[in-house]
C-alpha cells in the first residue's frame, strides 16, 4: 500500500521486529513460530502512513480475494501503529473514527484485532486510534524482568521491576460526550524485547536503550508496538487450540485469566496476559469489564444503588463451583482512597455442565464519593483466582476532591483539596482538576488545591489542567477564584482559546505558576503568582492574550 509496488518488504526495521516477535522462526522463535504471516505494508521508511492505506489493508484482511465473501478472512490482524488523539476523542480520532470503525467491523465478521495502545503515557486519555476501537484487544506494555543497579532510568522508571507498567504505556479512559470506554484491555511485556533486526539498525553506542542483542541479527526495542505482537502470537496459539472460539471468546479468555498487577482498570485493563492460563479457562464472562459508566450524582437522592448483571458461561462438561468475592472500590488519583460500596448477590455458585448462570454486582453510592472508581470481582474455581474488573465514574458539578470535569457546565469547588503525595516508584503526569470540554467554568470559590510531600523527580502534576488539541481546540474555558499551591504547574491551558483566568493566587509551584501553550485570545486578570522556582508565567506559542492587574513576585524568572 506504499512505495508504489506490491512488495511489502520492510525498509525501516519496525515491521521486521514486530513480525518476528509474533511468529518468527529461527535461532530466536516468536510466540507462535508456526503461524503464517500475511504482510500488508502501510507505513513508509520513516514509519509514517495514512488512514486510507490502513483501512484498505484491514479490508483486505477481512476479504482476502476482495470478492465480497468474508469466509476467507484472516484469523488475526496485528497493528503496531497509532494515530495520536491527544485526549480529545471525536469522529476524527477515537472509537467512532474511520479506522476504529473498520476494526470493529472486522471483528464483527470473525477477525481478532490486536492493536497497540500508544506510547504517550503515563497520563490519562492517551490511547490512540485505532486502539480506541471498542471491539479491539488494545495492548499496553510492561517490563519483562527486574532491572537493578542500572546507571540510568528507563523512561523515568528507576530500577523497574518485572510486570511494572512502562511509564510510556498509554492509559485510558476514552471520554466521549456521555460515554466512558475502559482501555487498554490487556498488558504484555513491551520493554525491552529482543527480536529480529532489519539491516544494521541501532548499532552499539548509538542509543541508550536500543542496541544489538543475542547476535548481530537481533536488536532490542521497546514500546506497545512490541507488546502487541506478543498478544497476537498468543492469540494464534489460542486459535490453534480452540478454532471454534469467536473474537469475543478469545478476548474473554485473555482478560479473565490475566494477572492483576494492582493498577486501576484504565492503566492495566484486566492485567498482564497469562496465555498458559488462558488456553484452558473453566468459564468465560459477559461483559468482560463491568462498566457502570458515567453517573451524574449532582442532583441525585443519595444514597442510591446501581446494579449490573454478569453472565458466567461454564465451558466444562461437568459442574463447576465458584466462590465470589468483591474488592472495595478505589480511587487511584495520587493517593489510594478506598470506598466500601460494592457487593455481589451470592458468595458461591454452582453452574451445570456447559450451562450459564448470572450474578448481580451492586454499588451503594453515598454522598461525597466522586471520581473514577474501580475494583474487581474475584472468582475462585478449584483454587485458581480469576477476576473481572468493575469501574464507575461518579460525577458532580459540586467538587470536594480531585475530579475530571467531563461535561460542559459550571462547577463549584466546595472544599480545600489537600493531597499528600510521597511516591518514589511512580512517574505521573496528571492534574487534580482536568477540563476537557468547551464552555466549562470552574469556580473554586476561594478554596485551595495543594500538594504535600511531593518528590518532584518522580511525580509531575498540575493543579488545574485544561487541554484541547491542534485538531480540536477548546473554547471558552474559565477558571476563577482559585488558590493553587505546590504543583509542578499550577494552572495549565493547552490549545485553549477565548477563555479566562481571574481572581486567583498561585504560589510555590515548582516549574510554572501559569502556563499557556498554543492558547490564544484569553484574558488573565487579578492574579498573583509568587515563589515559583522557575517561571512565574509562560506563554508558549500563545498570542493575543490580555494580562491585567497581575502581581508577580519572588519567582526565579
Amino acid at each position: 500500500f506504499v512505495n508504489d509496488d506490491s512488495n511489502p518488504i520492510d525498509d525501516m526495521g519496525h515491521g521486521t521486529h514486530v513480525a518476528s516477535i509474533a511468529a518468527g522462526k529461527g535461532v530466536l522463535n516468536g510466540v507462535a513460530p508456526d503461524a503464517t504471516i500475511y504482510a500488508y505494508k502501510v507505513l513508509n521508511h520513516l514509519g509514517n502512513g495514512n488512514s486510507t492505506d490502513i483501512i484498505a489493508a484491514i479490508e483486505k484482511s477481512v476479504d482476502y480475494n476482495q470478492d465480497g465473501n468474508f469466509s476467507d478472512h484472516l484469523d488475526i490482524i496485528s497493528l503496531s501503529l497509532t494515530a495520536h488523539c491527544l485526549g480529545i476523542y471525536n469522529e476524527n480520532c477515537g472509537p467512532d473514527d474511520p479506522m476504529s470503525t473498520v476494526v470493529d467491523n472486522a471483528v464483527g465478521v470473525g477477525v481478532v484485532a490486536i492493536i497497540a495502545a500508544d506510547n504517550l503515557g503515563p497520563g490519562p486519555r492517551t490511547i490512540g486510534s485505532p486502539g480506541a476501537a471498542r471491539k479491539a484487544i488494545t495492548v499496553g506494555a510492561t517490563y519483562k524482568k527486574n532491572y537493578e543497579n542500572e546507571n540510568y532510568a528507563f523512561w523515568g522508571d528507576v530500577n523497574p521491576r518485572m510486570d511494572q507498567i512502562v511509564s510510556f504505556s498509554s492509559r485510558g479512559p476514552i471520554m466521549l460526550d456521555e460515554e466512558e470506554i475502559i482501555k487498554p484491555d490487556i498488558l504484555a511485556p513491551g520493554a525491552i524485547i529482543c527480536a529480529a533486526r532489519y539491516d544494521s539498525i541501532f548499532p552499539n553506542n548509538t542509543n541508550i536503550y536500543y542496541y544489538p542483542c543475542f547476535d548481530d541479527e537481533h536488536v532490542q526495542l521497546a514500546g506497545t508496538s512490541m507488546s502487541t505482537p506478543i498478544v497476537s502470537g498468543s492469540v494464534a496459539l489460542l486459535k490453534q487450540a480452540h478454532p471454534d472460539w469467536t473474537p469475543e471468546d478469545i478476548k474473554s479468555a485473555l482478560m479473565i485469566t490475566a494477572k492483576d498487577l494492582g493498577y486501576d482498570a484504565n492503566t492495566q485493563g484486566a492485567g498482564r496476559i497469562d496465555v498458559l492460563k488462558a488456553i484452558n479457562p473453566p468459564f468465560m464472562t459477559s461483559p468482560l469489564i463491568l462498566d457502570f459508566g458515567i453517573i451524574d450524582v449532582t442532583n441525585q437522592i443519595l444514597p442510591m444503588i446501581i446494579s449490573k448483571e454478569l453472565l458466567i458461561r461454564n465451558l466444562k462438561p461437568y459442574d463447576i463451583t465458584l466462590i465470589l468475592n468483591i474488592t472495595n472500590a478505589t480511587n487511584n488519583r495520587y493517593v489510594l482512597k478506598t470506598h466500601n460500596i460494592s457487593s455481589v448477590n451470592v458468595s458461591s455458585l454452582t453452574i451445570g455442565a456447559n450451562s450459564n448462570a448470572s450474578v448481580n454486582i451492586s454499588l451503594y453510592i453515598t454522598p461525597g464519593i466522586t471520581g473514577s472508581l474501580d475494583g474487581s470481582l474475584l472468582i475462585t474455581e478449584n483454587g485458581k483466582i480469576f477476576h473481572v474488573p468493575y469501574t464507575v465514574n461518579l460525577f458532580s458539578y459540586n467538587i470536594f476532591s480531585c475530579a475530571d470535569l467531563i461535561l460542559e457546565g459550571e462547577y463549584f469547588l466546595n472544599a480545600d483539596i489537600i493531597e499528600s503525595v510521597s511516591l518514589t516508584d511512580h512517574y505521573d503526569r496528571s492534574a487534580c482538576i482536568t477540563i476537557i470540554k468547551n464552555n466549562t467554568v470552574l469556580d473554586c470559590q476561594g478554596h485551595t488545591i495543594e500538594y504535600k510531600d511531593v518528590d518532584y523527580h518522580y511525580f509531575y502534576n498540575y493543579g488545574i489542567r485544561a487541554y484541547g488539541s491542534s485538531a480540536s481546540q477548546l473554547q471558552n474555558v474559565t477558571t476563577k477564584n482559585c488558590i493553587i499551591k505546590s504543583s509542578n504547574v499550577g494552572l495549565n491551558y493547552v490549545y485553549i482559546n477565548n477563555g479566562s483566568i481571574t481572581n486567583s493566587i498561585l504560589e510555590f509551584n515548582n516549574d510554572f505558576g501559569i502556563r499557556l501553550v498554543h492558547s490564544n485570545y484569553n484574558s488573565l486578570s487579578n492574579i498573583t503568582v509568587k515563589s515559583s522556582p522557575y517561571l512565574g508565567i509562560e506563554l508558549e506559542n500563545s498570542n493575543y492574550n490580555i494580562l491585567s492587574n497581575m502581581v508577580l513576585t519572588s519567582n526565579d524568572i
